[in-house]
């Protein structure tokens, strides 16, 4: 799954079921092609890794949009009030701004993109993982090798 429209419906059903999928699979080596799976694993680490900077920026740009959507709600909240002739007080506006229902789609959306940007963390800790384990397994076989020429 190296190519850009496949990574990116991947990231789009990124969610915990898919992820410990993925996580096993990737975690898996073929003792018997170290060589192959040493070869493979840089461009599948590179794969993961531009997803990530990827969520990333999904990320980014949504914590913009949250800020603008609180700060848009807050103006709101205090024009009414000043509207009626009161002033509203910082409780009033947090809690009128927190129940706004744009602003909470869009902190609830937020919680699915930063869960998504850890699991793509974990995957690319456990691909690097997964390197060091193949470079072990690699000197190890080079080794058994050397003893038995």
């Amino acid at each position: 799954m190296t190519k850009a429209p496949d990574l990116l419906r991947f990231y789009e059903d990124l969610d915990l079921p898919t992820y410990h999928e993925l996580a096993q699979r990737l975690a898996s080596i073929n003792q018997n092609d170290i060589v192959g799976e040493l070869s493979r694993q840089a461009a599948v680490y590179a794969s993961y890794a531009g997803l990530l900077q990827y969520a990333k920026k999904e990320v980014s740009f949504l914590e913009i949009e949250l800020n603008q959507c609180v700060t848009a709600a807050s103006i709101r909240v205090r024009k009414e009030y000043e509207d009626k002739g009161m002033k509203a007080t910082v409780a009033v506006v947090e809690t009128l701004v927190s129940s706004d229902e744009s602003c909470t789609e869009m902190t609830r959306q937020l919680a699915t993109l930063s869960e998504k940007e850890g699991l793509l963390r974990g995957l690319l800790n456990s691909l690097s993982q997964r390197k060091d384990c193949l470079i072990q397994l690699s000197s190890n076989q080079r080794n058994e090798m050397q003893m038995h020429s």
